[in-house]
Parts: C-alpha cells; sequence; structure tokens
C-alpha cells in the first residue's frame, strides 16, 4: 500500500479503501502490513527493523503536506494516525482469516470501516463527533 499515490489521498480516504473488500482479497497485492505482520513479530531484530521502516514509511506517506516535525498538532496528528493504522491493519487480518465468501469477513470489515471513519471524524474543538445510529 506504500506508493507516490498515497500522499494525495486524505485518511477517510485510505480508510475507504484500506479497510475494503477488495483489499482483503487481493492478498498478493495488499499492504504487507496487514499480511505479514504476525510474522514479523517473531523475526530477529534486523527484519523487525526494516519491517517498523516500512510501516513508518506508510505513517509518513499519510502525513499531511504541512505537517512540521515536533509542533503540539504535529504529534497529535501523529497519534491520530497510528491509531488508525493500527485499527485499519486490525480490522484486515481477521477479515482476512475467515473463509472466502463469508458473512463474518465482511461484517469484520463493514463495522471497523465505519468505527475508524467516526474516530476520525471530529469537530476543531477536537472532541469527537456525534455517531450516527448505524455507525
Amino acid at each position: 500500500m506504500v506508493g507516490s499515490g498515497l500522499g494525495r489521498l486524505g485518511l477517510a480516504e485510505f480508510v475507504e479503501s484500506y479497510v475494503f473488500w477488495e483489499h482483503r482479497d487481493g492478498r498478493g497485492d495488499g499492504c504487507t502490513i496487514a499480511a505479514l505482520s504476525g510474522d514479523a513479530a517473531r523475526q530477529p531484530t534486523g527484519i523487525k527493523t526494516e519491517f517498523a521502516a516500512g510501516i513508518e514509511q506508510l505513517l509518513t506517506a499519510l502525513q499531511a503536506p504541512g505537517d512540521k516535525p515536533g509542533d503540539a498538532d504535529q504529534r497529535a496528528a501523529r497519534t491520530t494516525l497510528s491509531d488508525m493504522l493500527a485499527h485499519s491493519v486490525g480490522a484486515v487480518m481477521p477479515s482476512r482469516a475467515c473463509p472466502d465468501g463469508s458473512p463474518l469477513a465482511d461484517e469484520t470489515l463493514d463495522v471497523c470501516r465505519k468505527e475508524i471513519l467516526a474516530s476520525l471524524a471530529h469537530d476543531n474543538s477536537g472532541q469527537p463527533a456525534a455517531r450516527s445510529p448505524e455507525a
């Protein structure tokens, strides 16, 4: 999923494409983080370091262009990015583990996508936005 076009996606658009059945079902073309996190966790430090660099690259690609490292707004944005990415990856992994065509696989993606998007939607005061009844 790390690519040159990624920087043009907003966070909501990233979630819409990442936590979606096409990404889940495209195992060969999907994100390495979702595919190999469990395996990477059992590897030597050198491999973990490379894996962490890939995660960092993805977070950097998703960062807003105007973010300046070290300021409070950038740190808050980084927290949001880390949370969003962890939840997105966490949604894809169990959905992929279900049998193809499983209602549970689709339910997992649908519920998680709605919840992640709801968590990203907030007003300028930093307070969470009211969730819709179906979210």
